[in-house]
């Protein structure tokens, strides 16, 4: 660099830059530094980030600059889902990141007065929609018959509407109370026979466990895991002995001593599932529906 260049370089440093301005970025107030030591390490003067001024800015500065600017910015993926009203697939959409570290390499070598444009990268969804797509075979399936008044049909139906086409990710636990909520009136649950207590006494939601165990069945079906599940007090008839499983529901008043009792299961496919249910006539069917290459393998007998 000829003598003369210098002293015009070091002219142009001298004049305030966006660096001795950095606070207009939002940005923390930089360390000191000469005007020479941004001239030869920093960027270039007069240079701009997307009309931005980032002439000056030392590499520690363009990164904080940077930072900033992908929290404002940043538009991050949203995943497919499964729109459980009509059963189709909500698509996924891709997101947007800086790429701070392209876009850090055109700022410190652009030339100065020069516009750099911030560098983007799409940010791909982790669940597409023809991952949900493929959501067609059924890992395990489970009918029981429900007997009783029609206050006791209703609620289990009730209760299958809401479990119905709940996706469950991979390593996601599924939670029936969670499902089906509290039991109470203002969601349409009546009062139909339950176990108190060892007793059989009218109660709001009354015919639900007969879904947490059908539901507990086509589980077990799937092969999946069982991470919480209570027996009831009496023996039940719609599913053979020892395969029930039991909820307690907060209800409307719930005290606060009471237990709730859950049944809940983990995903352990390396792909999503759902979870299906629904009354027909007087029967209640609930299915676990994943990829086809998540079903189980069929079960093997050894002859003695």
């Amino acid at each position: 660099m000829s003598l003369a260049a210098v002293a015009v370089a070091l002219a142009l440093a001298a004049t305030p830059t966006p660096a001795h301005r950095v606070m207009s970025h939002g940005l923390a107030h930089p360390a000191p530094a000469g005007s020479v030591t941004r001239l030869f390490r920093g960027v270039r003067p007069y240079v701009r980030l997307d009309g931005l001024p980032a002439g000056g800015l030392l590499p520690a500065e363009v990164d904080i600059l940077l930072d900033q600017l992908a929290r404002a910015q940043d538009r991050a993926p949203i995943d497919a889902s499964l729109d459980r009203a009509h059963g189709t697939v909500v698509p996924d959409r891709d997101g947007l990141a800086i790429d701070r570290r392209a876009t850090r390499t055109a700022l410190l070598a652009a030339a100065p007065f020069a516009n750099v444009a911030t560098v983007r990268r799409p940010v791909h969804a982790r669940w597409r929609t023809s991952d949900l797509a493929r959501l067609t075979a059924t890992l395990g399936t489970y009918t029981t018959w429900i007997d009783g008044s029609l206050e006791r049909r209703g609620n289990i139906a009730l209760a299958s509407r809401l479990v119905r086409r709940r996706l469950v990710l991979p390593g996601q636990v599924f939670s029936f109370v969670a499902a089906i909520g509290p039991g109470t009136r203002a969601q349409g649950y009546q009062l139909a026979p339950t176990i108190q207590d060892g007793q059989m006494v009218p109660g709001l939601a009354g015919g639900v466990c007969q879904l947490s165990s059908t539901l507990y069945n086509a589980v077990r079906a799937a092969g999946l895991n069982v991470v919480e599940r209570h027996h009831h007090a009496l023996p039940v008839h719609y599913v053979p002995s020892g395969r029930d499983a039991t909820v307690v529901l907060p209800g409307e008043h719930p005290p606060a001593w009471l237990a709730h009792l859950d049944f809940r299961f983990r995903n352990t496919r390396p792909r999503p599932v759902y979870v299906d249910a629904w009354v027909r006539g007087w029967s209640v069917t609930a299915r676990i529906v994943g990829d086809p290459a998540d079903r189980p393998a069929p079960a093997r007998y050894a002859r003695r």
